[in-house]
């Protein structure tokens, strides 16, 4: 979109669908919650976005906060709105939203629950190794169905440490997008998308 038609020209507005999160040094973290982007503003930048919760133009905002004397310098208010229209905090007046993506996601984890889960495991794998140790040389219809009982049991467990994952992130309070079975892999699995574009 055109930046000098946005600090001129168009209507903006605050999106309604905006998360506010207090950071360590009077910082606020927004959070555009369906585009999942995010942006970090200071109480007056944060004061400032909110004189767009009526839609309005760029100047007519810049005109009433010079009249209340709550402007910030030129500079740094041009750069927030313009950092704050491409998070999609602003939007265009009768701009829609995109699909929101978020999944419910029934139960979350306490970190501590994959951590001892994860230690056991590992111990159960070394005593296991240590018990049974592969024989070798193989031997070909036995070991072929080993391998592929191996190969499951590797995508499932694949699979179940994105759940776990995603539980994690459940039970912190975060979001989970995008579950999918990836199929067209070595070994299939579930994915849950973790990252969230900033």
């Amino acid at each position: 979109m055109d930046e000098q038609l946005v600090l001129t020209a168009l209507t903006l507005k605050l999106n309604p669908h905006i998360q506010r999160a207090e950071a360590p040094g009077a910082v606020l973290v927004l959070k555009n919650i369906p585009a999942r982007k995010y942006i970090s503003v200071t109480a007056e930048q944060w004061s400032l976005l909110r004189s767009f919760s009526n839609p309005a133009t760029v100047p007519d905002v810049l005109r009433a906060v010079i009249l209340n004397r709550t402007c910030l310098p030129l500079r740094e208010y041009y750069e927030l709105i313009l950092k704050a229209q491409r998070a999609g905090i602003l939007q265009v007046d009768r701009q829609s939203d995109p699909e929101v993506r978020a999944r419910r996601w029934a139960i979350p984890l306490n970190p501590w629950a994959p951590l001892l889960l994860a230690l056991i495991s590992v111990i159960a794998a070394v005593v296991a190794l240590v018990l049974k140790p592969m024989p070798l040389p193989l031997s070909w219809p036995q070991d072929a169905i080993n391998a592929l009982i191996g190969w499951v049991l590797l995508s499932l467990g694949l699979s179940l440490g994105q759940v776990l994952a995603a539980c994690v992130l459940r039970g912190g309070g975060g979001e989970v997008y995008e579950p999918t079975f990836l199929f067209l892999r070595p070994v299939p699995f579930l994915r849950i998308n973790s990252m969230t574009p900033v």
